[in-house]
């Protein structure tokens, strides 16, 4: 158990939305429980900048090593860096 900002637990979410395509059905009821929305709070840029560059960076060591996942990593890159905040992002190609 641990005490936080909401917006820790819900950015993330609402980001699978966002930029995974995930249903809004179900952060609409974790909304709904935590009685808060990030998506009128004046901080959700910032706080999805983070979140995405978290996403970002967790596969860096991975990128050297695994080529199927490089085209997606500079896709993701691309829309962060000219401030695209919607979808879609696909899941990163794992390849040995």
């Amino acid at each position: 158990m641990c005490a936080g900002p909401p917006e820790w637990d819900l950015v993330p979410e609402l980001m699978g939305c966002v930029r995974y395509g995930r249903p809004v059905a179900g952060y609409q009821r974790l909304v709904d429980a935590y009685g808060f929305d990030p998506r009128t709070w004046e901080g959700l840029p910032t706080m999805a900048r983070v979140h995405a560059l978290n996403v970002l960076t967790v596969v860096l060591p991975l990128l050297g090593t695994n080529p199927g996942m490089r085209a997606e990593w500079r896709r993701r890159i691309a829309a962060l860096r000219d401030g695209v905040a919607t979808g879609p992002w696909t899941s990163y190609r794992y390849t040995v």
